[in-house]
């Protein structure tokens, strides 16, 4: 079985536990998605098949949650919260880093997707049929952030 998922690189449990919640209460993750990233905050320690136990699924079923969960986690914070993850000069810079990445570099319709409904703050609706392009360049960039503390202050 897989790793456990570390949390993203300098966000805070608690933080993180909020964005979660928003994004479930939001519909951008299911009730049990959002179930699994939080027992895994929670209890990081815990097994896949301890975590699963708690939502009455097995352990390879409640990691596929986890694992689904992440990308539309990524997703929700850089969409909704990226003035509290990084700068704008920061997003940027993750952006090139990206793009410019030897094994898994964003592709042309993932830095246009990302740029369009992640950078472009005058378009407030997302398009579902470039989701799966939003996803997946979300997750590219976010591996690419230096994180500040100021910005990871909880509500």
């Amino acid at each position: 079985m897989a790793a456990p998922a570390a949390p993203e690189q300098g966000l805070s449990s608690s933080v993180l536990r909020n964005m979660v919640s928003q994004a479930a209460a939001a519909g951008e993750l299911t009730a049990q998605e959002a179930y699994s990233v939080l027992q895994r905050l929670n209890h990081p320690e815990a097994s896949w098949d301890q975590i699963g136990a708690l939502l009455g699924i097995t352990g390879t079923h409640c990691a596929v949650l986890h694992c689904r969960a992440i990308p539309k986690l990524r997703t929700f914070m850089l969409v909704n919260y990226r003035d509290r993850i990084a700068t704008p000069a920061t997003i940027a810079a993750a952006v090139r880093a990206a793009a410019s990445d030897s094994k898994q570099p964003l592709t042309a319709v993932e830095a246009e997707t990302f740029r369009r409904f992640v950078l472009d703050t005058s378009n407030p609706q997302l398009a579902r049929c470039n989701l799966s392009a939003l996803r997946t360049a979300c997750s590219k960039v976010i591996r690419h952030l230096t994180w500040s503390p100021a910005s990871l202050a909880p509500d």
